[in-house]
C-alpha cells in the first residue's frame, strides 16, 4: 500500500540513527519539498513538515521551520511559494542554524529548494541529516501524499 515506503528493520534502525546523530544543543533548519502547482499536493506536505516538525521538537530537538512559518501566510496574503521567492531569507536561517535535516518526502530529489539548501548547507560545512518519511510520519500521511503524487503524474485534480 506504501509503494515501497513500508517501514522496515533498515528505516527503524535508521531512526535510532537519527536520534543519535542530531544534537539537542543545535538548531536545525528543516528542509522538504513544498511548491507544486497541484495545491492539495502543496498543502499535505505543509501538514507532513508540521508532523515531521512536532515529532522532532516531542524528541527535544530545536527548529527552524520555513514552511511550517509561512504556508499560511503566503496561501493569506498572496505571497509566492516558489523557492527563488524564499531564497535569501532560507538562506540566511540555513546560516544561523547547526545543520539541516532533510525530511525525504516524495519529491525531495527532484526539489529545486531541496537541492540549494543541500548545497549551501554543504558549501557552509554544515551537519545534513537525511530522515525518511516512514521513520518519522504516520502511514496516513505519507499514504496521501503518494496519492496526490500520483494524481500530479497523471495530471487528476
Amino acid at each position: 500500500m506504501l509503494s515501497g515506503l513500508i517501514k522496515t528493520r533498515e528505516v527503524i534502525e535508521m531512526v535510532v540513527q537519527f536520534n543519535d546523530i542530531l544534537d539537542v544543543d543545535k538548531v536545525y533548519y528543516l528542509a522538504s519539498p513544498y511548491s507544486h502547482p497541484l495545491e492539495d499536493l502543496m498543502n499535505a506536505r505543509y501538514e507532513a513538515v508540521n508532523e515531521a516538525g512536532a515529532s522532532l521538537c516531542q524528541r527535544g530537538f530545536i527548529l527552524i521551520e520555513p514552511i511550517a512559518m509561512c504556508h499560511t501566510k503566503s496561501l493569506k496574503y498572496n505571497i509566492p511559494t516558489g523557492y527563488e521567492y524564499w531564497k535569501t531569507r532560507d538562506r540566511k536561517f540555513i546560516s544561523i542554524s547547526g545543520g539541516i535535516i532533510v525530511l525525504m518526502l516524495p519529491g525531495w530529489k527532484e526539489s529545486i529548494g531541496v537541492s540549494d539548501e543541500v548545497a549551501y548547507a554543504k558549501e557552509l560545512g554544515l551537519d545534513i541529516i537525511y530522515i525518511p518519511a516512514p521513520s518519522i510520519l504516520s502511514d496516513a500521511t505519507i499514504t496521501n501524499i503518494l496519492m496526490l503524487e500520483r494524481q500530479a503524474v497523471v495530471g487528476v485534480k
